[in-house]
């Protein structure tokens, strides 16, 4: 409050001496007088009304790229999008190597029969000097004895000889090939020929399956005995064919050897 007095003194001093010299002649300027002390701060006035916005200053330079932060946790799965349009087949790649052979699987069901194929064309004749030897019922154990009369050993030595016997009790017509096993296999027929006066005998030899003599009582209701003479002979030596297995039948079948060569 004091400092306030004084200088409030000098400055009205200051002000009377201007008066008084404004009244008289004016003399040359004085030199400046020293610079008085700064006054006290007064109070902060209200402040100003914002001013408008400046225009945009350029963009500053871009700073250094910061350190990478922690991961942060995985978030939840989203939801499945909608499936794509099928793209186009790619090419076909080149073969892989082939893979072991799998066990063999298990036999399927047998298929049906199909349908009855057309007649074929009728064959050729068959060799009409066939002969065909007959015989009746006969009743033997271990062996037996047929007669072929009026056979040469050339014919013989040139045919095929097919012989089938119809045992009881089997049923009637029922034919079985010689050589070869009986019914149920109880017995086996071994058959061989050999020169008999003015033709050849047939001998039946009944056998277990074991080889040795078989000794029951069998009965034979009838004997058929094929001779079927070759149309042609050739010397071919070891490489002689298989007659039998030529021929257009199953020789070990009566029935189709019967209906081949035209015999009932």
């Amino acid at each position: 409050m004091k400092t306030f007095i004084l200088n409030f003194s000098i400055v009205s001093f200051v002000i009377i001496a201007l008066l008084v010299t404004g009244c008289t002649k004016t003399g040359p300027m004085g030199p400046q007088g020293l610079q008085g002390s700064a006054g006290a701060q007064g109070p902060t006035g209200l402040q100003g009304a914002a001013g408008s916005p400046g225009a945009q200053g350029p963009q500053g330079v871009q700073g250094a790229t910061g350190a990478t932060g922690a991961q942060g946790p995985q978030g939840p799965a989203g939801t499945n999008g909608q499936t794509g349009a099928t793209g186009p087949q790619g090419p076909v790649g080149p073969q892989g190597p082939q893979g072991i052979q799998g066990p063999i699987g298990i036999q399927g069901p047998a298929g049906t029969d199909g349908a009855p194929g057309a007649t074929g064309a009728t064959g050729p004749m068959g060799n009409a000097n066939v002969t065909l030897y007959t015989y009746g019922s006969m009743v033997f154990s271990s062996s037996h004895l047929l007669v072929m009369p009026n056979i040469s050993k050339e014919t013989i030595d040139n045919s095929i000889i097919l012989a089938y016997y119809s045992p009881d009790p089997e049923p009637i017509d029922t034919w079985y090939p010689m050589p070869g096993f009986g019914p149920v296999g109880t017995y086996f027929v071994r058959t061989y020929w050999f020169p008999l006066g003015t033709g050849y005998a047939y001998a039946i030899k009944l056998l277990n399956p074991d080889g040795t003599v078989y000794t029951a009582t069998e009965m034979f209701r009838a004997v058929r005995i094929f001779v079927i003479p070759a149309s042609n002979v050739i010397p071919a030596s070891r490489q002689q064919p298989d007659l039998i297995k030529n021929l257009p039948f199953n020789a070990n079948n009566y029935t189709e050897a019967a209906k081949y060569f035209g015999i009932k």
